[in-house]
């Protein structure tokens, strides 16, 4: 008697994502393609697609089965810290002065909205002024709220028109402010 024995392949199963290494906060899209069309992620989801954000590293896995036999599949989505940007110095200072004002967080790419790169800039002012920054670490980036920076503008001082006097007289001024 001769016995025939039926070889059933796992299915076929290929796995994807749209990005594999994204900031934190931001999302993915995983894929599976297999012709079961039966599909079971690791997550609980059915679909052959899934939408993953996840807030750490993370690993998801896929299976495939055609009744019988089944196949799996695994894909790594690598996420990065998005930085908190902030930038840090004086709120206040006199006109003409020297302000500093600082990025962080410290070991990332600067770029301010007056288009200086470093970490920390300094300039003087005549005017009040508003500044942002965008800071990069790796793949992310964050931008950081405005920050005003109030100039105090000297007072203008007027002691009226000029007198012409006479050697061993005196005379009064008078002071008025102004801006």
């Amino acid at each position: 008697a001769t016995v025939t024995i039926g070889v059933i392949p796992s299915p076929t199963l290929t796995l994807f994502a749209s990005k594999d290494s994204i900031c934190s906060g931001d999302t993915t899209l995983l894929t599976a393609n297999s012709p079961t069309a039966n599909y079971l992620w690791s997550t609980g989801k059915t679909t052959n697609s899934i939408k993953a954000n996840p807030v750490i590293t993370s690993t998801y896995t896929i299976t495939t089965s055609n009744g019988i036999c089944s196949n799996q599949k695994s894909i790594r989505v690598d996420v990065t810290a998005t930085p908190t940007a902030t930038i840090s110095g004086q709120a206040t200072i006199c006109y003409g002065a020297i302000a500093l004002l600082t990025a962080n967080p410290f070991s990332a790419n600067y770029l301010w909205n007056n288009g200086a790169t470093s970490q920390s800039i300094s300039f003087s002012l005549t005017n009040d002024s508003s500044f942002s920054v965008i800071v990069t670490q790796g793949l992310c980036a964050d931008t950081s709220t405005s920050y005003h920076l109030k100039v105090v503008k000297p007072d203008t001082v007027k002691a009226g028109p000029d007198v012409s006097i006479v050697i061993g007289r005196s005379v009064v001024l008078s002071v008025t402010a102004g801006n």
